[in-house]
């Protein structure tokens, strides 16, 4: 049977910085079966499978890779896992070729960056989204990213500041608010953390910083706010999964 990634139920929770692009949701192997390089699959059937990661890299993979190689949507899963499995470096070719025929470009452009960054080539990660900018503008998503490799070069007040206008661009990808305000926290702590929090609930459009803001309050033990604040949200962002869940 041929052998494929199949992503979890559940909602996967977002962890990395970089963008929306970078957390699928997805079975992952267990920890100890990561020591001994297993990778868990399933065939056709929905059975899980475990193979080693060498027979996975041998012969899964470039099969799999071959059979999406005109797929964007297909293409871009086999890549996104491959990140999430350490491989990398087997998919830059493929993270090229998606760039090429990719119709979502942002998307494209994205993940290619990605995956240079995973394989320590920063200058070119940031080149790509530099490139995207130029030929489709800015977008939060691309920003974001592209302060992540601006980190990864030293260069961190370069990052704040791409990081804080990708922000008022969309100031509700959730990968990017989390990063900005781990900065701000690890900076100066928790005033620092909702003074930033706060300056972003000034922007435009936005709704997430305002739910982080009425978990804080609640935290607080200040129900009282925390429950005005939830009252605007639903009234003003009722279409939005995360306001009413």
């Amino acid at each position: 049977d041929k052998l494929k990634k199949q992503k979890a139920t559940g909602r996967g929770a977002k962890t990395d910085p970089q963008d929306k692009y970078s957390n699928p949701e997805r079975a992952d192997s267990n920890k100890a079966e990561q020591k001994e390089e297993i990778i868990e699959c399933f065939d056709t059937y929905g059975r899980k499978i475990m193979i080693s990661k060498k027979e996975w890299l041998d012969k899964v993979l470039p099969d799999q890779l071959k059979q999406h190689w005109n797929n964007p949507s297909m293409l871009y899963n086999d890549i996104l896992f491959a990140i999430q499995d350490g491989i990398a470096e087997y998919v830059i070719e493929a993270a090229k070729h998606l760039n090429e025929i990719d119709n979502i470009k942002e998307r494209g452009y994205v993940i290619l960056s990605i995956v240079y960054m995973k394989v320590n080539r920063y200058n070119e990660a940031q080149e790509v989204l530099e490139e995207y900018i130029d030929n489709y503008g800015k977008t939060g998503t691309v920003l974001t990213n592209l302060a992540k490799t601006y980190e990864a070069q030293g260069k961190h007040q370069e990052c704040l500041e791409i990081l804080w206008e990708g922000l008022q661009l969309d100031p509700n990808q959730e990968n990017g608010l989390a990063w900005l305000l781990a900065i701000k926290h690890e900076e100066g702590g928790h005033e620092s953390y909702v003074n930033a929090l706060n300056e972003v609930c000034n922007i435009n459009g936005s709704y997430l910083p305002q739910l982080y803001l009425a978990r804080n309050y609640i935290e607080d033990k200040n129900i009282d706010k925390a429950l005005k604040l939830y009252e605007i949200l639903i009234q003003d962002h009722c279409s939005k999964d995360d306001v009413l869940f």
